[in-house]
């Protein structure tokens, strides 16, 4: 509430407050509370003049620690579990609970949605690598690497033109 509050005196007209959370699987409660802590954010930037702009939740590799991961996932033999892990199937990573939340938050509340996750699909798998390349694109287990932050700046730019930021 702190944070909220002396980010509001700072708020016009105009800007953006931008918000990223990985829930790799947090139980109901956890997204719950992170809903109502969004529609906070949303009352105060609105009340402002101000947007809130969620990060869609891409796959993360966090619950799955493993030394080294997702930089394994390079390797071209993986044991069976690290390749579930390292390449899961595109809908078990679209479809995270907390994205339908964000989902629904985005019909409901005002907020405006960049799902990204899409955008790391190879031939329906997710992957920890810049499509059609051996480029990773993550950084460690849940940032994602300059090289695929650079990989999804012209989507953004996109986003930003599509909603008249750039007007």
């Amino acid at each position: 509430a702190r944070l909220q509050e002396l980010v509001a005196g700072y708020l016009r007209p105009g800007d953006i407050v931008m918000l990223g959370q990985w829930s790799d699987g947090r139980p109901t409660a956890f997204i719950d509370f992170y809903a109502s802590y969004l529609a906070n954010w949303t009352a105060i930037a609105h009340s402002k003049g101000a947007e809130v702009i969620m990060l869609g939740d891409p796959h993360n590799y966090y619950s799955f620690y493993h030394p080294g991961l997702p930089q394994k996932c390079a390797k071209s033999w993986l044991p069976t579990h690290m390749r579930e892990r390292c390449f899961p199937d595109k809908q078990a990573v679209l479809d995270t609970a907390i994205n339908r939340k964000f989902r629904e938050m985005q019909r409901t509340s005002g907020i405006l949605l960049f799902e990204y996750a899409h955008l790391f699909i190879h031939e329906e798998t997710y992957t920890a690598f810049i499509p059609g390349s051996d480029v990773m694109g993550y950084f460690d287990a849940h940032h994602l690497s300059l090289a695929a932050k650079m990989y999804l700046a012209p989507f953004l730019c996109e986003f930003f033109k599509g909603h008249g930021f750039f007007s």
